[in-house]
């Protein structure tokens, strides 16, 4: 059985208007093949910093989609 850092995907793009399609897209694509998408967008943590809680939700994936 898989863990949840095995199916994990951290997807990193922006998240303006530009991008929105693409990242529901990419989303979607993850979500469809069997793995869990996280990105910068999970529920926020006003006692956690930005870069902290995204350096965490990298740690806890096996994969990475960027945008460059």
């Amino acid at each position: 059985m898989a863990t949840p850092y095995d199916v994990g995907v951290f997807i990193n793009c922006p998240f303006d208007a530009r991008y929105r399609k693409l990242f529901h897209a990419t989303v979607f694509a993850v979500f469809d093949c069997g793995f869990r998408p996280r990105c910068a967008l999970e529920a926020e943590d006003g006692g956690e910093e930005r870069i902290r809680k995204i350096k965490r939700i990298i740690r806890e994936c096996r994969y990475g989609i960027h945008d460059i």
